[in-house]
């Protein structure tokens, strides 16, 4: 079985490699195009790819490759592109099928912050109900954040550092998180229906979560890192979360 394995796991590497060296011919390509259709610049460029593998349930190798193409000195400001992959082998023979299929992935909206290993962040220093934050990061190709660990905490205060405190009350240190209870009292599940419990972090603040009152929603409380929960129709600061 062991030998079996092995002998899978280096089929499909080579057949990786091969469409890894396609795939980066093509790309050179197209980034040969586009330096060549405006002035060169001066500086040297740089290019980063990045390559993720995994198998997933039924057996398909799941790559993700991100691309970081160059580096203007003006802005700092690095091109950056992602792209999905999913590749099917099989060991029938000495050379077996692949299917690529390529998803080309839009860069997040201006604003986000990217913290490595982590993914994006914004968070919006403006009063907004909870389903109105909801819907803002929808819309913006993310989700209301969900913290996940003591370091995403870390995130959100950093975030909350760099911004002043409009609202001159307890509501600037309050940003909405994508967890409610609005379905069953007391049962506290993510937007994506997870119990908060499996989320990696659920601490709540002393005294918290206030199970008799009309509070329904849960902000992370900056000042002490912990969860609070809050009525839904506060106007509060909140935070979009968009994974690598």
């Amino acid at each position: 079985t062991a030998k079996l394995q092995e002998s899978s796991y280096r089929h499909v590497t080579m057949g990786t490699s091969r469409w890894l060296v396609l795939f980066y011919s093509l790309l050179l390509s197209g980034i040969s195009f586009a330096t060549n259709s405006t002035d060169c610049s001066s500086s040297p460029q740089d290019l980063k790819i990045t390559i993720l593998s995994r198998r997933n349930k039924t057996g398909h190798f799941i790559a993700k490759v991100k691309l970081e193409e160059g580096l203007e000195e003006e802005t700092s400001e690095k091109r950056s592109w992602e792209v999905n992959i999913d590749h099917d082998a099989t060991c029938e023979s000495d050379v077996g099928p692949t299917d690529l299929q390529v998803e080309p992935r839009e860069p997040p909206r201006p604003g986000y912050v990217l913290f490595p290993k982590l993914g994006y962040f914004k968070l919006y220093n403006i009063g907004k109900t909870w389903n109105e934050a909801k819907l803002i990061c929808e819309a913006e190709g993310a989700h209301l954040g969900i913290v996940n660990s003591k370091k995403e905490v870390e995130i959100v205060q950093e975030l909350r550092a760099r911004l002043p405190k409009l609202f001159g009350n307890w509501v600037d240190d309050h940003i909405y998180t994508g967890v409610n209870d609005l379905q069953h009292a007391n049962t506290w599940v993510t937007i994506f229906e997870q119990p908060l419990s499996a989320t990696g972090f659920s601490v709540w603040d002393n005294g918290e979560p206030d199970v008799g009152a009309n509070e329904h929603c849960v902000a992370l409380h900056t000042g002490v890192g912990r969860l609070h929960n809050i009525a839904c129709t506060t106007g509060a600061p909140f935070y979009c979360e968009r994974e690598l």
